[in-house]
Order: structure tokens, then sequence, then C-alpha cells
């Protein structure tokens, strides 16, 4: 059957994947801020961050479709 928290899982990551880059700049610059890092955001963190959310959303589908 299909899990839906495996679902909702990649559905998180699939939007994480579309949201436009001035959304994602400031989510990271928050993550940073509340791990303490001071780290400037450039094209190559965004595009770290988009291909982990693609293989997170994927992963996550693959396990909605295991369990």
């Amino acid at each position: 059957g299909l899990n839906p928290a495996g679902l909702l899982f990649s559905i998180f990551w699939l939007i994480a994947l579309i949201m436009p880059r001035s959304v994602v700049e400031k989510l990271i610059k928050t993550v940073n801020e509340m791990n303490g890092v001071q780290s400037k955001i450039t094209d190559k963190t965004i595009n770290y961050y988009r291909i982990f959310s693609l293989i997170a959303a994927i992963i996550g589908l693959s396990l909605a479709y295991i369990s």
C-alpha cells in the first residue's frame, strides 16, 4: 500500500524544490542563523539545495511505495 507519511515527506520536498530562489535564500539564511553559521548564499548553495530536495523527494516517494 501507499504510506501517507512518506507521501507527505516527498510532497514537502517537491514543494521545496519548486520554491522561488528568494524564498530558498531566506530559508537557508534562517537555518544558518539558528545554527550560528555566517555563510554567503551563492549559486552553488542554491544548486546543492535543489539537488538535495530532489533526492529527498525521490527517497520519500520510494519509501511511500515500499511500505
